[in-house]
């Protein structure tokens, strides 16, 4: 919904009838700023080139399929409600336009529910509005920290993984699905005590930061990870596994040992020249 006036485009192909809903919303005193288009072609314009909160359509417009109306209503904006003002609709006609996308169904004859409809569907279009906004946020933040999103079961199995960096050979242990990472990098945890260690962290359903690892891909090339996670329970209280992020330092990595070797040589070469 907009932050200023509520834009509510009716489209109705009855002057009359197109009067009777701007009544019902003025007897309310619902404040809107109010649209008006007798047929399909019209309404495409209006929602094209104008911004709307809600549209207000009869079912039966001359040479118009329904869908045509919820269609050029969702191109708009995908959240946008559209509630169906006819005289008269059969239940299994309802029901489809349930099912196809309407958002609710007035009939003329009772329209002292057109108001409570308007209230509701706007109310829930901004509250879509507003978990697109922050799914966007989150993803953009994800993207610019992080290479890869994940997920384990209650068994630390691997369940999900996105992967965002062009250079994916990095992350396959990662999207091992149905293994453990520790399967997955070939590590052995009675062995391994930097494993072992968080293995223990994870039984323990504590969150960890920073794990790093390392482990050879295919070719015996060497790859630097990084992982952070977080437990995740059920509302009654069982564990359901982790979530995180996890980014490739290969390239950290390697300018670092890179530079101790610069600099160990550099040492080598003074002691013997000295």
């Amino acid at each position: 919904m907009s932050e200023t006036t509520t834009r509510i485009l009716i489209i109705e192909d009855n002057e009359d009838d197109a009067a009777l809903l701007e009544r019902e919303l003025k007897r309310h005193r619902f404040e809107a700023k109010l649209g008006h288009a007798q047929r399909i072609d019209a309404a495409r314009r209006m929602l094209e080139q104008e911004s709307w909160d809600l549209v207000l359509s009869d079912y039966n417009l001359p040479n118009t399929h329904f869908s045509d109306v919820l269609a050029a209503a969702k191109k708009a904006d995908p959240d946008m409600p559209v509630i169906v003002v006819s005289g008269a609709v059969g239940e299994e006609i309802a029901v489809s336009l349930m099912h196809d996308g309407a958002s609710d169904l007035v009939l003329k004859h009772n329209l002292s529910r057109l108001v409570p409809a308007v209230i509701r569907e706007l109310a829930a279009a901004e509250q879509n509005h507003a978990r697109r906004e922050s799914e966007e946020r989150f993803r953009q933040i994800v993207e610019a920290t992080s290479d890869w999103i994940w997920e384990t079961d209650a068994e630390h199995r691997m369940a999900f993984g996105t992967v965002f960096s062009e250079q994916a050979e990095w992350s396959d242990p990662l999207r091992s699905v149905g293994r453990t990472l520790w399967e997955a990098c070939g590590i052995d945890l009675e062995t391994d005590a930097h494993w072992g260690r968080h293995r223990r962290l994870l039984d323990e359903h504590q969150p960890f930061r920073n794990f790093r690892f390392c482990y050879r891909g295919p070719a015996g090339e060497e790859f630097h990870v990084t992982m952070t996670g977080s437990p995740v329970f059920s509302r009654n209280g069982a564990f359901l596994g982790y979530r995180g992020v996890a980014s490739d330092e290969t390239l950290i990595v390697e300018t670092f040992m890179r530079a101790e070797r610069a600099e160990s040589l550099l040492r080598q070469r003074n002691a013997e020249t000295g």
